[in-house]
């Protein structure tokens, strides 16, 4: 990427500069919490992935004082964060469901 932007750079005459405006160490996701994702949306029917992802708009500060976990709703064509995501009511429905029914194990001890 840095020899791209150079080589764009010296074609068209411009000067740049570049900047770090973050490092954070990596986050993980609490284990015990996934665990009841996993399981609660096994009772669902739903076939779940885990994904990688960097919660650095999400959950990045709580991660440092409590565990958290992350539910993605499936998006048309994989778009998110864009004017154009689009997600269908059912996996807006499910994702709710799996939100309410982990919150729910997760205050009850179960």
């Amino acid at each position: 990427l840095r020899e791209a932007i150079e080589l764009a750079a010296v074609e068209g005459g411009l000067h740049y500069t570049i900047t770090e405006d973050t490092n954070s160490d990596p986050r993980y996701c609490a284990d015990w919490i996934k665990a009841i994702m996993h399981e609660e949306s096994s009772k669902l029917g739903a076939s779940v992935r885990e994904l990688m992802s960097g919660p650095f708009h999400d959950a990045l500060a709580l991660s440092y004082v409590c565990d958290y976990g992350m539910i993605f709703v499936r998006c048309k064509d994989g778009i998110s964060h864009n004017p154009q995501e689009y997600a269908a009511y059912e996996d807006i429905a499910l994702g709710t469901e799996l939100l309410y029914k982990t919150v729910l194990r997760m205050s009850t001890n179960q």
